[in-house]
């Protein structure tokens, strides 16, 4: 540990070491230009590639920081799935039944027909006027009759 006798050479100690480390600071700085160039200049489709990457990965990034672009997860309400008994009427089918009581939960009106029919155990011939049939649907509360 070195003692300074004065604040003179304490001053003058503090000086040089600044200064000592700002110059050693603006060397590598510039060794560091130095070797930036000498890549830039030996492997110039690297650098491109990398700056494209990294151009497509911050443009990803903004997209989905973008306010308003995200979709809520939680919907406004939620539907429960009920079941409901209906008496078949004259004419009906099960394609008429369907068409009543399906809702967008179900991917297209032949899924919720082969529900039903499962539901009920029996096939698309097997309805007669005056039967009950168990019905799915969706809603946020139960139908009450």
């Amino acid at each position: 540990m070195t003692t300074y006798n004065n604040t003179k050479n304490l001053t003058d100690h503090l000086i040089h070491t600044y200064y000592d480390q700002k110059e050693n600071l603006r060397q590598r700085l510039h060794l560091f230009r130095y070797r930036f160039a000498s890549f830039l200049s030996r492997k110039p489709k690297t650098v491109l590639y990398s700056g494209l990457a990294l151009a497509v990965i911050a443009a990803c990034i903004l997209i989905l920081w973008i306010p308003g672009a995200a979709v809520s997860a939680s919907p406004d309400h939620t539907n429960n799935k009920y079941f409901t008994t209906i008496q078949i009427g004259t004419g009906d089918t099960l394609w008429d039944i369907s068409k009543e009581y399906i809702s967008p939960e179900y991917a297209s009106m032949d899924d919720y027909i082969k529900e039903v029919e499962k539901i009920n155990h029996i096939s698309r011939d097997d309805i007669t006027s005056g039967c009950y049939l168990v019905i799915p649907y969706y809603a946020e509360s139960p139908i009450i009759d």
